[in-house]
């Protein structure tokens, strides 16, 4: 269950990782979600992942929101001493659900095919450092009474979104039971993260650098969900679209997409999980 998941949390990342950055809050989040074909979907992931199915069948999501506080904690480092290095940002990105494709090696998670991101400072880092497939953009956020708004269009590139959604209905709850939305569950209960070896950590780490990925755990109470009416969508499956650019759109080509919203969580703690 997720208040289970929840509860083992904090004894594997005592175990397993290493702390390394902290998110005061995750706000204001769209998660809009596309069924796809499975085989499809794995010929796009790199080795060492498999595709993560719900009831047999795969996801591509798109996630909207806005981080805030956002700072490197390394351990025996006392919070109120980076403090002054945080930041905030909106961010955008495209994802899928995975897990190891070697058993034993890891939690199911999360594979990013980009993350687009307001800051040009963490869109460095975390591609140099990281490998993340991060990708420096201009967005505008807004509030029109119970609707929320978010647009953001590429520097480097002329991927777009744009989109305008309303929180609708009463809040999910948070345990993915047959009362509640279990698919939601699936997409948003998600604490471990994925992503190919770059050149930097392969030189930072010469004894793995013959291992293809490596793993991040992400710790935080569950997201607090209700289902999303999107008002406006647009860019995301066109030829400058997010998906366009990942190279994802012909996946959900005439795809009926799951939409919810958030209004945030956090704090949120980031750990080294290792190599695989």
């Amino acid at each position: 269950s997720a208040a289970g998941a929840s509860a083992a949390r904090p004894a594997v990342v005592r175990s397993n990782g290493m702390r390394f950055m902290r998110h005061d809050a995750w706000h204001d989040a769209l998660f809009v979600h596309y069924p796809v074909d499975a085989d499809a979907l794995q010929r796009r992931l790199p080795p060492g992942l498999q595709v993560d199915l719900h009831q047999g069948v795969a996801y591509i999501g798109v996630v909207l929101l806005t981080e805030r506080g956002i700072m490197p904690w390394p351990p025996r480092v006392p919070l109120w001493l980076v403090r002054w290095l945080g930041l905030s940002h909106h961010a955008v990105n495209v994802r899928t659900y995975v897990k190891p494709a070697l058993a034993n090696t890891g939690p199911p998670g999360i594979y990013f095919f980009s993350l687009d991101c307001s800051s040009l400072l963490p869109t460095i880092g975390a591609r140099l450092l990281f490998n993340l497939p991060y990708r420096y953009a201009r967005m505008r956020r807004g509030q029109r009474g119970a609707m929320s708004s978010l647009q953001s269009a590429r520097r480097t590139s002329t991927a777009t979104i744009a989109a305008e959604w309303v929180s609708e209905g009463e809040p999910l709850g948070t345990e993915p039971d047959a009362g509640n939305d279990a698919l939601g569950r699936f997409f948003v209960e998600r604490y471990a993260l994925y992503n190919p070896m770059g050149p930097l950590l392969r030189f930072l780490m010469p004894k793995h650098r013959n291992r293809q990925l490596w793993s991040g755990a992400i710790t935080h109470e569950p997201w607090p969900l209700r289902k999303a009416r999107l008002v406006a969508y647009g860019g995301i499956c066109s030829s400058v679209g997010v998906l366009s650019a990942a190279g994802l759109s012909e996946l959900v080509q005439g795809g009926a997409c799951i939409s919810h919203a958030s209004s945030g969580v956090g704090p949120i703690d980031f750990f080294w999980r290792g190599v695989i």
